[in-house]
């Protein structure tokens, strides 16, 4: 007889939740995101997108979600939308009404991995806040630092990928929850962590932290890309943990970003300044297809 892995109810409903969220973002492969010209200059330029943490985002909701003490500061988002026609208030809350960009991206843009940003937008990327893609890399980092007689505790990606938000305002799924283990001998219980169900659910309104103004979450069609990144500590239940908060992550994007993408311009962007903002665009990537929508 093989182990096996038995989960509670309440369990079983998150790893569901969560893997329909994930099957839904696949249906947009292009997202469009709002931001101000010199952000998306930036962007461009660098070629990486900045996740804030989920501690930090525009409804403080979410963060109240996370029901799992020990991953409260483990989550960030990059938000997007499955549409290229947004309102006037999506434009005032993540753009500007003056001087805002919406723009095309591919999910394929988007590389696993993650350097911890401060406060100030500076990168960490000294060894001991480094961000290794997986845990089977980070355990093997973390033997070999031993057998050299290093205590090294490293950080790496638990979960990472694209996920549909979902807008339910009586919803609010467990990360944490009971399980068990049947063996041939005994019955062992345990704890289960669905760590990718959290933050792909949001209530239909709310208050922006922004602005102070009620919001309507739904009109925003959101697609998330999300990490959750976690320190390989062991607490006294064996659970992995982040002591640790940075308020950003820098994700690299891919050579092939930007090659070919749409854009559109804020209702009170000049005509002039359009014209002055797309041959910046050309001259910082030359090669480029830009359809202005």
């Amino acid at each position: 007889m093989r182990d096996i892995v038995l989960q509670s109810e309440a369990m079983k409903n998150a790893l569901s939740l969560s893997e329909l969220s994930r099957k839904e973002a696949k249906e947009y492969p292009t997202l469009y995101h709002c931001t101000n010209a010199e952000a998306f200059i930036n962007i461009i330029k660098n070629r990486e997108f900045w996740l804030s943490n989920l501690k930090r985002v525009n409804d403080s909701i979410e963060y109240e979600m996370i029901d799992y003490e020990k991953l409260h500061t483990a989550y960030y988002v990059a938000c997007f939308s499955s549409k290229n026609d947004i309102s006037i208030d999506h434009w005032r809350k993540y753009g500007n009404m003056d001087n805002g960009i919406l723009f095309s991206i591919n999910q394929l843009d988007f590389t696993k991995s993650a350097v911890f940003l401060t406060e100030h937008n500076q990168r960490m990327d000294d060894f001991f806040w480094e961000i290794i893609s997986d845990r089977e890399s980070a355990l093997k980092y973390k033997i070999q630092e031993q057998q050299n007689q290093h205590i090294t505790y490293p950080f790496y990606i638990e979960d990472y990928g694209f996920y549909k938000v979902l807008y339910d305002d009586d919803l609010s799924p467990k990360i944490k929850g009971k399980g068990r283990i049947v063996t041939n001998s005994a019955t062992i219980l345990g704890t289960t962590i669905v760590p990718s169900v959290a933050g792909i659910v949001k209530k239909t309104k709310g208050i922006d932290n922004k602005t102070g103004l009620a919001a309507d979450w739904k009109d925003e069609s959101e697609i998330r890309l999300k990490l959750c990144i976690v320190q390989m500590k062991p607490d006294n239940d064996g659970i992995y943990k982040n002591d640790s908060f940075c308020p950003k992550v820098a994700v690299s994007l891919t050579d092939n970003a930007f090659s070919d993408f749409e854009i559109s311009f804020s209702p009170n962007f000049s005509d002039e300044r359009k014209r002055c903002f797309l041959e910046e665009l050309k001259k910082i990537n030359p090669d480029s297809t830009i359809k202005v929508l």
